[in-house]
């Protein structure tokens, strides 16, 4: 099997740009170039390692939860920009995160989620459901989350109020694993527009 690059340790999260990919391996960050394969940067972001951690990026950030704190990096160097304390405990954790052009959403275990503006960094928090949300997405104008007590949510993202409710019959934080497939937007919506 031909490799991209051998890092020796476990890729807990990557985004790939035009050039690079960049992955979070333990404490780490490492960008990789894609032609000639070498590490180009690399920075060490945590004091532990950890398993958890999920990463989600635009074109000049990268957005990294682990447990209660979000961390901002600037992509091309991985200088920390800030981080934010969002929770205290495991009642109040990160389950999920996406970015759009102009907010980060963090769900946060049992049915909130927290909004931050990607220029101020302002936080504003919402009850949105009565569980956890452990993956979302966006689409267009909308959030769809997957929540841990087997329903999907389509969220309107200007006010993050709940627009229709597909209930999957069975518990499951997967929901949203297969929004990257082009299809799958389609076929959620249609799904909604029965379950009205």
């Amino acid at each position: 099997m031909e490799h991209i690059a051998e890092l020796g340790r476990i890729v807990t999260g990557f985004h790939i740009t035009e050039r690079c990919i960049d992955c979070m391996c333990g404490k780490d960050l490492l960008k990789i170039d894609k032609h000639s394969r070498d590490i180009i940067c690399q920075r060490t972001v945590f004091e532990k390692e950890g398993l958890s951690r999920k990463l989600a990026a635009d074109n000049e950030h990268i957005y990294i939860y682990d447990f209660c704190t979000l961390y901002v990096l600037n992509q091309r160097n991985y200088e920390l920009i800030g981080k934010w304390q969002l929770g205290s405990d495991l009642s109040s954790d990160i389950c999920g995160m996406t970015v759009d052009e102009d907010t980060i959403y963090c769900c946060i275990r049992n049915g909130k989620m927290i909004t931050l503006d990607k220029q101020s960094y302002q936080a504003k928090e919402f009850i949105v459901s009565e569980s956890s949300m452990w993956s979302i997405k966006t689409y267009d104008q909308y959030l769809i989350s997957g929540t841990v007590d087997g329903k999907l949510l389509l969220l309107d993202k200007s006010t993050l109020s709940i627009e229709k409710i597909l209930f999957w019959g069975r518990k499951t934080s997967a929901a949203c694993t297969s929004m990257e497939k082009r299809c799958m937007p389609q076929v959620m919506m249609e799904n909604f527009a029965k379950s009205a």
